[in-house]
């Protein structure tokens, strides 16, 4: 059969997957995130289960089920099968892409599925490596090295020439093009003269330009494999990037070789290349007669590959890449089947999926060199690009990409490309204790910024240091050593501790637990310990942001009032039982503090009948004194997308206006204290929103003090101008900020003359600034928080921390729907530099049982009542199928399109920065026990449910019966593929056992009685024998999954589907104690929710422990504990740990990292309904407070 040399879809003339590559692949899309097998054809990815389940695979001899095979997150089992089957089936995928072949072409509906665009899939790595060895076998490379380090005459070691030599790698740092590559830290020496090593970042970081190869059949233990046989276990090749810190590498290499400096990162392309598509490229390799190699090692046929292959760097802050060097496969001196054959001669087992690599490819000339150290002659010789920036070894921010080609008549046989950007993740400090014998020398003005010496300082020396703090490069990411030392490091995604001494703020980010919250319960701020605003989306919670520095330290946008005096020192509280927040600073000099609140009209008063004033309002107060202070506003409207222009508007002289400090005023004698308002505010324009500051000052017993705002005109990044102001305030002296929309003109700019309603309803919505409207406002925010807490019925312990709890969770309730969304952020990370980056400011149906309880028994029935009208109008309103969504706007609005904020830089360069949900339309079916929960809830403790309800609950309750058995994305939200979750099931019976109690304690009609007590018998059943892993006696993450441990299965006993005293649930809780190196989730008191290193989600990326996971572990241990008071101490022992990683105001993140700082958006609601949840059950039962009937 002639070979086919023509698809029917287009292939441009240099793309790297003609019809003749058909290379393998794992890919997933946004559409179906479950990873699957692929081919790339032109620009796009031929997707292999697709065609499959359509039968275009069939009848390929030794590929059994191809469907299924296809549709796994990896290619081990294909590479499995050997190669006549590899063969067979490249032949069958070319057969069917043919231009001539009608089966795939002809199928619209086929080709609309089976073939997706290139630049819409998100590729994974290839395969499950089990093992990865590197080899050392380009001559060129190994002689340059050997030249720098041992002279000309001893360039190679003398058993060079007789053995492929090689290394065992780190398999679990091999990681897929685009994934970002941190700055390893180490020890290094700081000088080539110095004995002692320093500890810091890595000053020589480097680039290793390699061919991989993935063994595809593997051999028995003892047995080898015969380098005659050798290509037919090795089922392609990929190209490498080792990543190599030459300086750490140097230091510790004598005398085992490779370790930390290699092991922090190996890149790699994702398409795998079969030697069968690069068989017509097969060429004799190197002259090998003097010496000749031993018997095992002799080729007998042509074993090299004509591969050219080209590394391009784009330097930090450049914007094109530019080539550094270009080199060929042909270079290599033992070829890919030696080293297959040599590392199996002494009966080593390889496994399909093991991966080997070339090492370093060097050609003869210096243009052909396969890394850095050898183009730069260690760091002697500079590579300078077109824009005239240079480098010795790559930087912060640095892009590198290694593509090759091998290029055939009409044709080439691509890879794609293997890059990645180079981040910093090390916060570096300069060492507080004595210098080593030799002291690291500063570096000569030819060396690299970043060559120098550094070392890592605990937070417990902190504050010892007498050295300055280190200022970090632009864009550097950090992280902390330790924080709490019993922590497990290898437990957690890194994170950084703030060194106080320091104004944190020339690093870029405050840490999330730096932050407390104000709002109005249509939309919320973030206050930093500094007293900035750092985030502000307006007028709603899910409305674009207005400031947003978290997000962005450059151009996200902020509202800062600071200090000027130097070594101040601060404080943060609420005042009590409110959501008004006071920021204290304190020096030497003076005392000030700032007052942060958003308006909210008093309850039960007759201030009730006066509207909300959705005002910013900022109260600087200085106490003892003289404090000088800054204001900054720069707001970036639209998420910093939109520009703005900003003016300061002088408002119309009056008969009272005066002259104060220079400014034209208003002047108020007033209770026996002056103050002025301004004339002169700053209006911010941008096109869909016009905002203003104005000020007003409270001179109080000194000379009335200027405040004069100036248009910051220089180019800060942002999308319009911001303002400032400098001013000093004495003992008694106040200014009050109030940023605010402007009211439209039709609202607040009527006539004069108009009728008196008219006017009554301007001044109500802009009613003039005067100290009598600010003292008005705070007394009545203040009164509506008093009342709002004095309704609580709850009188145990840890009272304070509950308050604290629910006056978070009232923050949190949208109150024109009671709808209470999940976090009022977005983008905060769950680890540092990771892709974990959510957007929370919406209401998930799966909070309903745990918002309703933890309201409920705080005696805030209508906030739960509330809450349930939300909850019924959602279930009104169903989908053509008879579901809900997991997810809602807090309007109701059921689509929540996820998109990516790619010119936002992230949360301490966590990106992407995504808003909008890409889980609203997922199957989660545990919703429905939640929201059946939560409804029971409210008809027990509440009020009864109205007959609709009843109605919506039978639907709901058929729904499930008729799907409870389908692989959903269950609590956790995958985006890997579906299973049949534990938690799921779980709560599918949850559903159905409270829709059966409602139907009896309402007498309720129901049809379909039978048919909900069956089904969720029929769940317990499978749960009990399909979900419960006799051999590791616990209960599994899924049915597909029996040996992942998942923390979602502590909710067994809270929702009553298990006795806390049962074998298989005391098992699951040993079991779930167990730090994770020994199979279990807990570290120093912190849950898991699984272990993220083994289970793959389909997110990638580190997080931290789960917070409402450790509660829930708290609650069932609680529960556990009324039959075994051991488990009971353990809960309260827990259960106070768990509360010191709230912050200083007692808020809780979703995650906890390694260091003890908070991840995730925050405040979040679920880990605050969990604390509550575990609080009231714990002060049950272990003090005797009354039980709930």
């Amino acid at each position: 059969m002639s070979p086919i040399t023509e698809s029917f879809v287009t292939v441009s003339k240099d793309s790297d997957f003609p019809i003749q590559n058909i290379p393998f692949g794992v890919f997933s899309t946004s559409e179906k995130p479950e990873p699957r097998v692929g081919t790339a054809i032109g620009d796009k990815v031929l997707d292999l289960s697709e065609i499959s389940k359509a039968g275009l695979l069939d009848n390929i001899e030794g590929l059994n089920d191809p469907f299924k095979i296809f549709s796994e997150s990896s290619l081990n089992t294909f590479m499995s099968l050997g190669r006549p089957v590899w063969r067979k089936t490249r032949l069958a995928i070319q057969d069917i892409l043919s231009k001539d072949n009608a089966k795939l072409r002809d199928n619209a509906d086929l080709v609309q599925k089976a073939l997706v665009p290139l630049t819409s899939v998100k590729m994974h790595l290839p395969a499950k490596i089990g093992d990865y060895t590197d080899f050392y076998c380009s001559r060129e490379h190994a002689t340059n090295v050997g030249i720098m380090f041992r002279g000309k005459d001893n360039a190679l070691q003398p058993n060079w020439l007789h053995i492929p030599v090689g290394y065992h790698g780190r398999a679990s740092s091999v990681v897929v093009s685009g994934t970002d590559i941190y700055r390893p830290a180490g020890q290094r020496l700081p000088s080539k003269d110095a004995k002692a090593p320093v500890f810091g970042a890595s000053a020589r970081l480097d680039i290793e330009l390699e061919v991989g190869w993935f063994v595809g059949t593997g051999n028995k233990m003892g047995d080898r494999i015969d380098i005659k046989d050798a290509q037919d276990h090795i089922f392609g090749l990929v190209l490498v990037n080792d990543w190599s810190a030459r300086d750490i590498q140097a230091w510790e290499y004598v005398p085992l070789g490779p370790f930390l400096g290699k092991s922090f990162g190996t890149t790699i392309s994702p398409w795998i290349v079969t030697l069968d598509a690069l068989e017509p490229f097969l060429i004799d390799g190197p002259d090998q007669s003097s010496p000749a190699p031993l018997n095992y090692l002799q080729e007998k046929k042509a074993s090299a590959y004509d591969i050219n292959l080209q590394v391009q760097i784009k330097p930090s802050g450049s914007s094109k890449f530019e080539t550094v060097t270009v080199s060929n496969l042909k270079h290599m001196y033992w070829s890919i089947t030696q080293q297959l054959a040599h590392h199996t001669v002494n009966g080593c087992n390889m496994r399909s999926g093991d991966m080997g690599a070339t090492g370093t490819i060097s050609g003869p000339e210096k243009g052909s060199y396969g890394s850095l150290l050898e183009i730069t002659w260690s760091g002697r010789d500079k590579i300078t690009f077109e824009n005239g920036v240079e480098r010795l070894f790559l930087e912060d921010g640095d892009q590198v990409k290694i593509t090759g080609q091998a290029s055939g008549q009409e044709y080439k046989i691509g890879f794609g490309e293997c890059s990645g950007i180079i981040y910093r993740r090390v916060k570096i400090i300069m060492p507080t204790t004595p210098p080593p014998p030799d002291p690291p020398q500063r570096p000569s003005s030819s060396e690299s910024d970043h060559d120098r010496s550094y070392g890592f300082q605990l937070e417990s020396e902190i504050e010892r240091s007498e050295e300055p703090c280190q200022e970090l490069p632009e864009g550097v990411r950090y992280i902390a050593d330790t924080r709490r030392q019993s922590i497990n490091p290898e437990h957690f995604p890194k994170a950084d501790v703030e060194n106080t001494s320091c104004n944190v703020r020339k690093r870029g980010y405050l840490p999330v637990e730096n932050y407390g919250i104000i709002g109005n319960m249509r939309t919320v701020a973030l206050v930093g310990t500094d007293a900035s605003i750092d985030f502000y989306c307006y007028p709603k919670f899910d409305s674009p942001s207005v400031f947003c520095r978290m997000m962005d330290k450059d151009k996200g946008g902020h509202f800062s009032i600071s200090p000027r005096t130097p070594h101040t020192s601060n404080k943060q509280m609420y005042l009590p039982n409110s959501n008004i927040l006071t920021t204290r600073f304190m020096s030497d000099e003076g005392v000030a503090e700032i007052t942060d609140y958003m308006h909210i009209p008093a309850q039960g008063q007759r201030h009730s009948t006066k509207p909300l004033l959705p005002w910013l309002i900022r109260k600087v107060r200085v106490i003892r004194g003289t404090v000088q202070f800054k204001m900054e506003c720069y707001p970036a409207f639209n998420y910093a997308l939109d520009e703005h222009e900003t003016n300061i508007v002088t408002e119309s002289a009056t008969e009272d206006q005066k002259t104060i400090a220079g400014i034209e005023a208003k002047l108020y004698p007033e209770q026996d204290m002056h103050y002025y308002a301004a004339n002169d505010r700053v209006v911010f324009a941008s096109k869909d929103m016009t905002m203003d500051l104005r000020h007003l000052v409270k001179c109080g017993d000194f000379e009335c003090p200027l405040i004069k705002t100036h248009i910051d005109k220089q180019d800060s990044g942002h999308k319009g101008p911001g303002v400032y102001a400098e001013f000093d305030l004495q003992e008694t002296q106040e200014v009050s900020f109030v940023f605010r929309e402007v009211p439209s003109s039709e609202a607040s700019r009527r006539p004069s003359e108009e009728d008196a309603v008219d006017r009554r309803l301007r001044l109500a919505f802009d009613p003039p600034l005067t100290m009598s409207l600010l003292d008005a406002l705070f007394r009545q925010t203040s009164t509506f928080w008093l009342n709002w807490v004095s309704q609580s019925t709850y009188k145990g312990r840890w009272r304070e921390n509950v308050m604290r709890s629910a006056l978070t969770l009232k923050l949190l309730t949208y109150e024109p729907t009671g709808a209470v969304i999940a976090a009022p952020t977005f983008g905060i990370p769950e680890a540092i530099g990771g892709p974990r980056n959510w957007d929370y400011r919406y209401v998930w149906v799966r909070d309903s049982s745990f918002t309703v309880y933890a309201f409920l028994r705080l005696g805030f029935t209508y906030e739960a009542g509330r809450y349930m009208k939300f909850v019924e109008d959602r279930c009104s309103d169903l989908n053509e199928d008879g579901s809900l969504n997991i997810m809602y706007s807090i309007d109701g609005a059921k689509k929540l399109e996820e998109y990516e904020l790619d010119h936002l830089e992230g949360y301490r360069s966590s990106r992407p920065v995504r808003v909008g949900n890409g889980a609203y339309d997922h199957l989660q079916l545990d919703i429905y026990g939640e929201l059946m929960d939560g409804i029971y809830l409210y008809n027990k403790y509440g009020s009864p449910i109205s007959y609709d309800m009843w109605c919506s609950v039978r639907k709901l309750a058929d729904h499930v019966c008729e799907n409870w058995d389908v692989p959903d994305m269950s609590i956790w939200e995958v985006r890997g593929r579906k299973q049949q979750f534990t938690y799921s099931l779980v709560m599918c019976w949850v559903a159905l056992d409270r829709a059966l109690r409602l139907a009896e304690k309402r007498v309720f009609p129901c049809p379909n009685r039978h048919k909900w007590m069956t089904t969720r018998d029929e769940i317990y059943e499978l749960v009990q024998t399909k979900c419960y892993n006799k051999e590791l006696k616990m209960f599994a993450q899924s049915v597909e999954s029996p040996d992942a441990l998942d923390a979602s299965t502590l909710i067994m006993p809270l929702v009553f589907f298990s006795s806390p005293t049962d074998p298989r649930l005391l098992n699951t809780i040993e079991r779930t104690l167990l730090p994770p190196e020994k199979g279990g989730l807990v570290a120093n008191d912190l849950v898991f929710r699984y272990n993220f290193l083994t289970t793959d989600d389909g997110v990638g990326g580190l997080e931290g422990a789960f917070s409402m996971c450790t509660f829930w572990l708290v609650e069932a241990l609680t529960r556990a504990g009324q039959y075994d008071k051991r488990l009971l101490t353990r809960a309260v022992v827990m259960f106070e740990k768990m509360l010191s990683y709230g912050n200083h105001l007692g808020l809780f993140s979703e995650e906890v990292a390694r260091s003890g700082e908070l991840l995730g958006n925050f405040p979040q609601a679920f880990t605050h309904l969990s604390f509550i949840s575990g609080n009231v059950l714990l002060n049950t039962e272990r003090y005797g407070a009354k039980r709930r009937k």
